[in-house]
């Protein structure tokens, strides 16, 4: 259901979210290391709590994590954050063509630019595995990434057949294999 129709001027960050969990039934509680609290000015109708949550915290550099139905935490959008409060996932990739070595090394040189907490990848060489340890988004990045990159090598292949020719039943039908003879030296 969306919230009534709110306006606050140079509030602070802090009772603007308790009031939006109040009027959501929703226990709100700050992380006492990773909150900041700064006045904030926002105007919020016809919006849903997520919406509403998503467009105060993400402007104010802060993000949410669900802890049950009806609690959630707030705190600083930073890497310590993340840490603290992402929810990290564990997948085991079985490789059929692609060398762990290479894919390794790509991963850790994608997946660091993208991901707010870096993930850990484990490469296997011996069961031709890549485990990787990170954020659930993050391992379906990794998992993308993973398929793409393991794809059987190109390769060409050419058919080659050797026929035998009886020179007497060439000439038979009108073929004089003669003209086509190379002369080695």
């Amino acid at each position: 259901t969306p919230l009534p129709k709110v306006q606050f001027t140079n509030a602070s960050l802090r009772d603007v979210l308790t009031f939006i969990g109040t009027q959501s039934g929703i226990n709100v509680q700050f992380d006492q290391q990773y909150f900041r609290d700064v006045p904030v000015t926002v105007a919020l109708e016809n919006v849903t709590v997520e919406e509403a949550l998503q467009q105060i915290l993400s402007t104010h550099g802060h993000f949410y994590k669900v802890l049950n139905p009806t609690t959630i935490v707030i705190a600083q959008d930073n890497q310590a954050g993340h840490l603290k409060y992402d929810d990290l996932v564990m997948q085991v990739f079985y490789l059929s063509h692609a060398d762990t070595q290479e894919v390794s090394q790509a991963l850790n040189t994608m997946m660091r630019i993208q991901a707010q907490v870096a993930p850990a990848i484990y490469p296997n060489k011996t069961s031709n595995t890549i485990a990787v340890r990170a954020t659930a988004p993050v391992v379906a990045v990794a998992e993308r990434l993973i398929r793409a990159l393991d794809k059987p090598r190109a390769e060409v292949v050419i058919e080659v057949q050797i026929l035998e020719v009886n020179r007497n039943r060439a000439k038979s039908f009108g073929i004089n294999l003669s003209d086509y003879a190379l002369g080695l030296m």
